[in-house]
């Protein structure tokens, strides 16, 4: 499949990024390099043939607007035995995130004092496109609004409690880098998730790998709560989970959906 080189990662042809300039703010699609096309509201319309535009990494922000955001965790087989994949299936570990974790691509994330580090988690998000409750597995690609990129830090040395806190290892402000695009539609590659901290390739892993894949993951869920309108549902990371710090920048790539790039400080 051919991808078109930009800025901000190699993307699909029907990606969309929401951009801020001094001059315009708005949606834009991929021409090629540091030019984009600007759009006509959130659509693959085109405003122009002519109304191109140059941009700069930091004029990216969130490609869509989120509302609830839901996590998946344990759901690679790369982590787990036969027997733990036979568990997981009969009982997904899903848990909820805050909003205030969000934050766009080449955005810094500060550190809260109470963690010395904290653990990449490079991963598939999927945005709901509709309202939907009770989704057989087979109708659940018809629920899906696109693909973007998610940075689902973790943090694991929390030194002010004693007792371990999912809100406080998921949730702190800006640990959950999105973008820099949103690939529309439903049909969706085997994505392959590279992670790069400071250079170096440390993680790369398959979709083909996921315990429950996306349209089970999205069927699971709508049986028991409802989903709506631009819910994000972050799919999984799989092992080894790398260890980051202050100083450190983080690259997630995925061919079709750009690279997601963060600095812890």
């Amino acid at each position: 499949m051919k991808f078109i080189k930009t800025i901000i990662g190699n993307l699909d042809k029907k990606s969309i990024s929401k951009i801020k300039t001094k001059k315009w703010n708005g949606y834009v699609m991929p021409i090629k390099d540091n030019i984009f096309q600007k759009l006509d509201k959130f659509k693959l319309e085109k405003v122009d043939k002519k109304k191109f535009i140059k941009l700069k990494k930091k004029d990216f922000l969130i490609p869509i607007e989120i509302n609830s955001i839901i996590g998946v965790g344990k759901n690679y087989t790369e982590n787990y035995s036969q027997k733990l994949i036979k568990q997981f299936n009969k009982s997904p570990d899903f848990f909820m995130m805050n909003k205030n974790s969000l934050i766009a691509s080449n955005k810094k994330t500060f550190l809260n004092k109470c963690y010395k580090s904290i653990l990449v988690e490079g991963e598939i998000g999927v945005v709901i496109k509709k309202k939907c409750k009770n989704i057989k597995q087979d109708k659940a690609k018809n629920y899906i609004l696109g693909y973007l990129i998610c940075n689902d830090y973790s943090g694991r040395d929390l030194m002010s409690l004693k007792k371990d806190s999912i809100l406080l290892r998921k949730s702190l402000d800006g640990f959950l880098p999105i973008g820099p695009a949103i690939k529309l539609g439903h049909q969706k590659n085997d994505f392959i998730i590279k992670t790069i901290v400071n250079k170096k390739l440390i993680q790369s892993f398959d979709t083909q790998n996921l315990i429950l894949n996306i349209e089970q993951i999205i069927s699971n869920l709508s049986q028991y709560v409802t989903l709506n309108k631009n819910d994000l549902i972050c799919t999984g990371s799989a092992i080894p989970k790398p260890k980051v710090k202050r100083g450190d920048n983080i690259r997630i790539t995925v061919d079709g959906l750009g690279m997601l790039n963060s600095n812890i400080i």
